[in-house]
């Protein structure tokens, strides 16, 4: 059956009503108030019916229901209450704004047929068997799947490198484990809790079972223990059932106990002091007490006993207190292959065929699914025709009939142990395409939108709402996902739950490819249910008459769209960044906006291109919660739009206008806009009292209508990340303003304080002021301060206080000599200190009085400090300093000459580029990776470098002994844009560790050196080198060559090709 992704529209409690129900009216005529209250009462008692239907289609949910006519019963109900929460949300909306009696009526008329045939339905309910409940799980498993340690060893492929692994702590970590309890001289048996944990996690399908099995029959595992027992735990965790199957288990005969006390006491005598190990498979329980209680017989086994437990949930993991959490991924490809292989070619004959080629497509579309790939090979071994291999490979696994109905069951198990208040939030990620990859905080904002989340007395939505999120990576049903050089967090549904929230949402989510001005295949005509839409916007126009057509949707049907968002074809991910692929522009106006279907429209969302533009029509859209978009100017009309929470902006090309009414949308929460470009805030910003994200602010001019920055004072929501921006407008006259705006009362936890002087050769002493001024709350973590014109630094800059600063960016702070006490910070990470060009000495007041300066400090970034000489670095400190600190950055600083590293043990990378004038690196640890370029890389400096992990040499002018001698000793080296050789004879790196080149075009010496190597080496995008060796000499040589790219080299031919002979 349907979703309960349905249940937004029904899961509002009264109180989220109650709010928007007016103390008075608004109405002016004198049957106002008896008009009046009477709305207010029906309204309410619509509300409470809409709320005990809710209850009954959860139940209904909960049991799966098969039958069509119940099915057809429910369907009609969903319906009629849509229409229901459309006169909810006229009426809210109306009460923002003046309402007159005429409206009033009207909404009395549609409260009164709603009711009625609301009211027949409830009747109903009984005599079709729903029970109102919560729904929040279910009463018992609806498939029959038990499992046991039996094994069959030939059908199992991969997990070599999880099996050591788990193996590896069985057993070496038993032998530590009670050695140490020896030395100790405590008895051989171990205390309550003792037994040591370990969970294997994964979604549904993903072969944690097989694992488990893999592992509990190896030979060393069974040799090392006394007992083993294998328990198959399911969704209903009965400690007697459970009790007694470990006993069954332990002994290999039956158990007739019944009652918990005597199972209990038998399985404790079956088991006390014996090293056992204990396989719960397939583990749901969250519940402590339960947990507890079925540890209890196993408080006397011997030392060195475990139990391995498999689990979806990563919450079982933390509550059963596992020492080691095995997250489970797909097989490797070379796995994945053999084992589609097995299933879907077993006589090898069509393994050759035309057949190959699709199936290892299929193969990586499973993406290591052990279930997918079983199942889909059992499927396709029954018919091997091209045409049916191609369909599977082109659709949905939810689309494959006989293949999905064995897949879905195992992953419902999961679905139906959500919270309903999850399974909604769930379900809406099948309105986004396969692979897209979710900006955290947008996916919260859009939940928002919908009514998923409701705010409580203690927390705010958004704080729920990443609750939300957790709680459904810790299921599986997410995965975290960090992109390189981003801030922004993501995560993403992997494609096997992503087709189980395709196959829940049902008719009522609809992605689509936009072909030409419409919704290509999109026959809505045959589906009432559509709710959210989502379009993939391609890069073709459509043309009439040679005129562009504006975009449009089918109009028949009557479906209520809640949510709708265009992407790029291309590249659907990039929902926080412009995508400029497609290259025609799309008007979106006239019949689109003004569309019946869209009337109670929630989420618009097309910021993904700037060709995607909106205008005035928008604002007809009157219970947008979010709106996206990239464009330069804002239509007015979004100021009627009084429901609006999220406004989003990424338009990344010019400033960017917000209209003089945006200040009248009293609900905004997230005004988010592109960073590093000014942006025009009107005046009266201060009335956005509810505002919590302000990406940018921008200080105008006195005079330009734009808001000043101490309108930000009132709003005491604001948190998260602000970036302030032209900060050189704040005159000397106008320095009170950066006090009144009162930064250390906001929560933020990210701020960039940015000036953009003209160029002048003078300090600006108010700027100090204005730095003082602009100290933020002690909940900082990432700071950035920019273009700042005065001498000094303030002092709050290291004070202890900002306790949560983690990451501190002092850039183009062109004036001051000197730095702040930093190491004073007691959690600073990260440390980035760029352009500042008087700055000649780092020394005893960069560490501060404290006794331990810098203890978590991890990497430095230095950057053209173009007068720095030197670097004090304390050497009889009696704390450890930068005992953390293991990345170095440091370039173009071309006066340092010197360059300590004493004391620094945990240094394993140190860069140093455009350093021309430094001579010596002292105290520089082996097992160290050093990179170095452009910089004095001379005789006089390497013979204090010890034997390093990884040396790679970058741009250097020129290779001489004794550096030759020293790059001899490492065991890994890399030369990148080298276009010069050695001084030396090539024959004198013969005896190189493993050589990476990259980057080194048009030097014929590489030749040379690569045909006397005796190691193996890489070469990357190294072009135009004539007289290689032969390409079979070469291929044993590189370590990979299909990452080569290098396509125009000329090779020797075999008779001349000698190795070993430059």
């Amino acid at each position: 059956m349907a979703s309960s992704l349905f249940f937004y529209i029904f899961g509002m409690k009264p109180r989220i009503l109650s709010h928007a129900l007016p103390q008075q009216s608004y109405l002016s005529s004198a049957e106002s108030p008896s008009l009046a209250d009477h709305v207010n009462e029906e309204v309410a008692k619509l509300d409470r019916t809409v709320q005990r239907i809710t209850a009954v289609l959860v139940d209904a949910d909960e049991r799966e229901i098969a039958d069509e006519t119940m099915k057809l019963w429910i369907s009609e109900l969903k319906q009629v209450t849509w229409e229901a929460e459309g006169i909810l949300e006229d009426y809210s909306y109306e009460l923002l704004r003046s309402t007159t009696v005429q409206e009033e009526k009207n909404i009395l008329d549609r409260i009164s047929k709603v009711r009625k045939f609301l009211d027949e339905i409830s009747r109903d309910r009984v005599d079709l068997g729903l029970i109102d409940q919560e729904g929040l799980c279910r009463k018992e498993s609806r498939i029959s799947r038990c499992t046991s340690s039996l094994l069959d060893p030939l059908e199992v492929y991969g997990r070599e490198d999880e099996k050591k692994l788990i193996i590896s702590s069985l057993l070496d970590g038993c032998l530590t484990f009670k050695k140490r309890r020896l030395k100790e001289h405590e008895y051989e048996t171990c205390k309550a809790g003792a037994v040591r944990l370990i969970s294997i996690v994964a979604m549904g399908g993903m072969g944690k079972t097989t694992l488990a099995r893999l592992v509990y029959n190896d030979a060393r595992v069974q040799n090392h223990f006394d007992i083993q027992a294998w328990v198959w735990v399911s969704e209903v965790f009965d400690e007697v059932r459970l009790t007694k199957a470990a006993i069954e288990s332990v002994t290999a005969k039956p158990c007739d106990l019944t009652e918990l006390e005597p199972l209990q006491r038998q399985l404790h005598k079956e088991v006390k002091g014996k090293k056992i190990l204990l396989v719960f498979d397939d583990v749901w329980n969250e519940d402590t007490v339960k947990w507890e209680t079925m540890k209890r017989p196993f408080s006397a086994v011997a030392t060195g006993s475990h139990m391995i437990i498999t689990t979806r949930n990563e919450n079982v993991s933390t509550i059963v207190q596992a020492k080691k959490v095995i997250h489970l991924g797909g097989l490797q490809k070379d796995d994945s292959w053999a084992l589609f292989c097995k299933l879907s070619f077993p006589d090898n004959a069509c393994r050759e065929t035309e057949l190959g080629p699709i199936g290892r497509k299929i193969v990586e579309k499973s993406d290591g699914v052990p279930l997918v790939l079983k199942t889909l090979g059992a499927m396709l071994s029954l018919d091997t025709s091209l045409e049916f291999w191609n369909y599977v490979l082109t659709s949905d696994l939810w689309e494959l009939g006989p293949g999905w109905d064995h897949i879905l069951p195992i992953l419902k198990l999961s679905y139906y142990s959500l919270p309903a208040i999850l399974k909604r939030c769930f379900t809406f990620l099948a309105a986004f395409p396969r692979g897209h990859k979710f900006d955290l905080e947008e996916l919260v904002h859009m939940w928002c939108a919908l009514g998923f989340i409701q705010e409580d007395s203690a927390k705010r939505m958004e704080e729920i709402g990443h609750l939300y999120v957790n709680e459904l990576v810790r299921r599986s049903f997410l995965q975290n996902l960090q992109l390189a050089g981003s801030r922004e967090k993501f995560v993403i549904v992997h494609d096997l739950i992503h087709d189980l929230a395709k196959s829940i949402g049902g008719k009522e989510i609809l992605v689509k490819k936009c072909c030409g001005s419409s919704v290509g295949g999109c026959n809505t005509s045959a589906n009432n249910h559509l709710r959210y839409l989502a379009v993939l916007a391609g890069t073709t126009p459509f043309y009439s008459d040679n005129k562009l057509v504006p975009f449009t949707l089918p109009v028949a049907g009557h479906f209520p769209l809640r949510s709708l968002s265009f992407q790029s074809k291309w590249r659907t991910y990039l929902r926080s960044c412009v995508c400029v692929q497609s290259q025609w522009w799309y008007n979106l106006e006239g019949c689109l906006l003004h569309s019946p279907h869209l009337k109670y429209l929630r989420i618009l969302d097309v910021s993904s291109s700037d060709q995607i533009k909106l205008d005035k029509s928008v604002g007809v859209l009157h219970h947008l919660r979010y709106l996206g978009m990239c464009q330069r100017e804002i239509p007015e009309a979004i100021s009627k739009m009084y429901k609006l929470q999220t406004l989003r902006n990424t338009y990344p090309f010019d400033m960017i206008f917000l209209p003089r009414n945006v200040t009248a949308l009293s609900n905004l929460r997230h005004l988010v806009l592109p960073r590093g470009f000014p942006v025009t805030i009107p005046s009266g910003i201060h009335r956005l009292t509810k505002l919590q994200s302000l990406s940018t602010f921008a200080v105008a001019d006195v005079g330009s209508g734009a808001a000043m920055l101490d309108e930000i004072k009132d709003i005491n929501t604001l948190q998260g990340e602000l970036c302030i921006m032209d900060l050189q407008n704040i005159t000397h006259d106008r320095i009170w303003e950066p006090r009144s705006a009162n930064l250390s009362k906001k929560k933020l936890t990210r701020l960039e304080l940015v000036w953009n002087p003209l160029p002048s050769y003078k300090s600006v002493p108010h700027d100090e002021v204005v730095l003082e001024s602009l100290q933020p709350h002690n909940c900082i973590r990432q700071l950035v301060i920019s273009g700042f014109r005065g001498l000094n630094f303030s002092s709050w800059l290291g004070d202890r206080s900002l306790f949560s600063l983690q990451e501190l960016e002092l850039c183009k702070c062109y004036y001051t000599d000197h730095l702040p006490p930093l190491g004073q910070l007691p959690n600073l990470k990260q440390l980035k200190l760029t352009s500042l060009w008087k700055l000649r000495s780092i020394g005893p007041e960069f560490y501060g009085d404290c006794e331990a300066p810098f203890q978590c400090l991890e990497t430095m970034v230095v950057q053209n400090l173009v007068a720095w000489e030197e670097w004090w670095l304390p050497e009889n400190h009696p704390h450890c300093v930068f005992p953390l600190l293991h990345t170095i950055d440091i370039r173009g600083s071309h006066k340092l000459v010197r360059l300590p590293l004493s004391n620094l043990h945990a240094l394993a990378a140190i860069t140093v580029l455009s350093c021309s004038k430094l001579e010596t690196i002292v105290g520089l640890k082996e097992r160290c990776e050093v990179t170095a370029g452009n910089s004095g890389l001379k005789a006089g400096q390497t013979n204090v470098l010890p034997s390093l992990r990884r040396v790679k040499v970058t741009a250097c002018p020129s290779l001489e002994e004794p550096l030759i001698s020293m790059l001899r000793r490492q065991t890994e080296i890399g030369f990148s844009y080298w276009e010069q050789s050695p001084s030396t004879s090539p024959t004198d790196i013969a005896d190189f560790g493993k050589t990476t080149w990259k980057d080194c075009g048009k030097n014929n010496d590489i030749a040379k050196m690569v045909r006397v190597m005796q190691n193996h080496c890489n070469m990357k995008r190294c072009n135009d080198i004539m007289d290689m060796p032969t390409r079979r000499r070469l291929s044993e040589l590189l370590e990979d060559e299909s990452e080569m790219h290098c396509d125009r080299l000329v090779h020797r031919t075999e008779l001349n090709d000698v190795p070993n002979i430059p």
